[in-house]
């Protein structure tokens, strides 16, 4: 039977005699003051509409994380791929060590002789610098030495394979800054025949062509400055081959390269993935660049995916951090985005061209110029295999690229050298959550007056994320019965556009501290439809009942279908509690989830539960509150009753409004 609230309340206190208390809302005048309260609170997360992401990072982070992250992803792979000789590069024995670790050592020559200590990326006798030079743009595949009877060298001919070009390059007619052996032929010293480069009179091992023309080496980092700024713009732009400047009193950069970078971790991060081995997957347009060039320079990139025609990748970098701000839930990169992240610069940055060619072979042959076929050895010198090692440096690179672009801090952590206070870098997400702690039965509905109108009255319209429950202590150790909540989807909001309905997984789920495990946990998923919120039936069983948001008899419902008993009272934390330790709750108060005080270590990221839904939800985190688990404050341990909302955002479109209310009509125990 449908029945106005004030009514179904009244009913209820009959038909549930042994219920702790009998909520009405903040102002139920038919309530009996003395009569207990069923909650002493409620702890809610949830996003809201006006999140301020720099903010929650505090003022010893950056709000331009992922720009920093970005940059330093290619500042780094160029320094390691082109310009090793970098003299910042060659004197962090830091950061050597730690874009060079455990590479693999059994799939050729290459990076493998490293060490901590070395002046040069490669060791001081070793020509294994030769095969890697340039990489960005070429392999060497083959070197003939032409001697005559007397095995002196005539000549030297190097063939070339340019199709191992990275993606993301700059091409040969850039400027003066050509690859190494178009330079050198056109000095008047060699002799080009497709992609061999035929050096005569060079008496010497062909290695002492970089010896020779030292200034034709494609230094792109120190030809394109080493560092700038956007003016008027935070933005930071890295050493790197990628920006167009223009030279004088002021100076303007723009590096298309990094902000397509930044664009793809904003999408990736937000769980727009790519599989371009799938044609179907509707993100592959994101990732549909073009790269636009004017004398060999990068001059623009334009990327698809936005709508019918492409947009500057500097519009569509806008328009991927418009949408982090309306739909993305955590700060920093979770260990999926690193895969991803590292999956994007192989597919992309590097091309499956030039990855190809990670592991490659040298074929040295050597002749004489009499018959031309008779080696002085008597055997063709042996093949060299070589090992680019992308695999692992890229993932060192990203790693390193995570403590450069720091989201917070922690005073309490312990540095190596005994000092205290450590950044937190990237690879340390946490929630983009606001906690909010309703006293008493605040967070119920309200039935000042015979309207249902005004039932959500002090409830704001939020993406709702948690609700976790304070029973009060005459509960503590009772069977929950029931658990009911109403939803409502009509609250307009300033430049977002309500949407026909809303479709959220809803679950429920209880923790025992003793056992260190979820004991109860299960979900449904409903739809909200738009509209107002109306009354619903009564159950005949235990549920979780929800109640619809339309004018019409409608109702959702979860069983619970196990006991229930809460043993301990919540926790009274000070570090998650938007109250401070000892003040008087009044109604309500919040406060974010944030990089800087330790809120984040409480709660939990999780991927959306919707394979068809991008984004991610926070829940309490249970290793924080299990007596198994060694937490470090003992009075943090306690079971808990948690309901999550897990709101389905299926496509990538700015401008929806995800924001609803939820509140409860009843708490009941036995």
């Amino acid at each position: 039977m449908v029945m106005k609230k004030k009514i179904l309340s009244i009913l209820l206190c009959f038909l549930f005699l042994f219920c702790v208390g009998c909520d009405g809302g903040p102002s139920d005048g038919n309530s009996d003051v003395e009569t207990p309260k069923s909650l002493d609170g409620v702890k809610v997360i949830s996003k809201p509409s006006d999140y301020n992401f720099a903010e929650a990072v505090g003022d010893k982070a950056s709000e331009n994380y992922y720009n920093l992250f970005s940059a330093e992803i290619l500042n780094q792979l160029y320094r390691v791929y082109e310009d090793f000789t970098n003299e910042e590069f060659v004197a962090n024995e830091d950061l050597k060590t730690a874009i060079f670790k455990d590479l693999e050592t059994d799939k050729g020559v290459s990076f493998n002789n490293y060490s901590v200590g070395n002046a040069y990326l490669f060791g001081s006798t070793s020509t294994d610098q030769y095969y890697v030079f340039d990489s960005l743009r070429y392999t060497i595949e083959k070197i003939e030495t032409v001697k005559d009877e007397s095995g002196n060298i005539l000549s030297h001919a190097i063939t070339i394979n340019p199709d191992s070009a990275w993606n993301w390059n700059i091409s040969n007619d850039a400027t003066s800054k050509k690859i190494f052996f178009t330079s050198v032929v056109e000095s008047g010293d060699g002799v080009v025949s497709g992609n061999t480069y035929t050096f005569e009179g060079l008496t010497s091992g062909w290695e002492e062509l970089y010896n020779i023309y030292p200034d034709f080496k494609p230094s792109f980092g120190e030809y394109y400055f080493d560092t700038a700024i956007k003016e008027g713009d935070v933005t930071q732009y890295r050493n790197s081959p990628y920006y167009q400047a223009t030279k004088g009193e002021e100076v303007s950069a723009k590096n298309f390269y990094q902000d397509a970078l930044e664009y793809a971790v904003y999408l990736l991060v937000m769980g727009f993935d790519y599989d371009f081995s799938e044609q179907s997957n509707p993100n592959n347009a994101l990732y549909d660049f073009d790269i636009k060039r004017t004398n060999g320079l990068v001059t623009d990139i334009e990327v698809g995916g936005w709508g019918a025609s492409r947009i500057s990748i500097g519009e569509a970098l806008q328009k991927a951090k418009d949408a982090y701000a309306e739909i993305g839930t955590y700060i920093g990169i979770t260990e999926e985005d690193k895969e991803e992240i590292i999956a994007f610069i192989k597919d992309v940055v590097i091309g499956e061209k030039a990855f190809a060619k990670n592991q490659f072979t040298v074929d040295f042959v050597e002749y004489t110029s009499a018959g031309g076929t008779q080696s002085l050895a008597g055997t063709q010198p042996e093949d060299t295999i070589f090992y680019r090692n992308y695999e692992k440096i890229i993932a060192n690179v990203v790693d390193y690229a995570c403590t450069e672009a720091p989201i917070g801090f922690d005073a309490e952590a312990m540095n190596n050298n005994g000092t205290k206070g450590k950044s937190l870098g990237l690879d340390s997400p946490y929630l983009a959550s606001q906690i909010t702690d309703y006293s008493g039965d605040y967070f119920f509905m309200s039935y000042e007056d015979e309207s249902d109108d005004n039932m959500f009255q002090y409830i704001e319209a939020q993406e709702y994320q948690s609700i976790i429950f304070y029973p009060q202590d005459e509960s503590i150790g009772q069977t929950i019965s029931d658990i009911w909540l109403a939803f409502e989807y009509n609250t307009e909001i300033d430049g977002l556009e309500m949407l026909d309905s809303l479709t959220i997984n809803v679950g429920l789920r209880y923790f025992n501290s003793e056992a260190g495990e979820f004991e109860y946990d299960g979900s449904t998923q409903i739809v909200v439809e738009k509209g107002h919120y109306d009354s619903f039936k009564m159950p005949d069983e235990n549920w979780l009942l929800m109640g619809h948001s339309t004018k019409t008899a409608s109702y959702y419902d979860l069983a619970i279908d196990k006991e229930i008993e809460i043993k301990t009272p919540f926790i009274n934390n000070e570090i998650i509690n938007p109250f401070a330790t000892g003040e008087t709750i009044g109604e309500f108060k919040s406060k974010y989830i944030n990089g800087y005080d330790g809120t984040r270590e409480y709660f939990k990221l999780n991927p959306s539960t919707s394979p068809t839904s991008v984004g991610s939800f926070g829940t309490l985190n249970p290793d924080k509150f299990s007596s198994k688990s060694g937490v470090a404050r003992e009075q943090d341990v306690c079971d808990y009753i948690e309901i999550y909302f897990d709101v389905e955002k299926p496509t990538l479109e700015t401008g929806n409004n995800y924001n609803f209310k939820v509140g409860l009509l009843q708490f009941l125990t036995l």
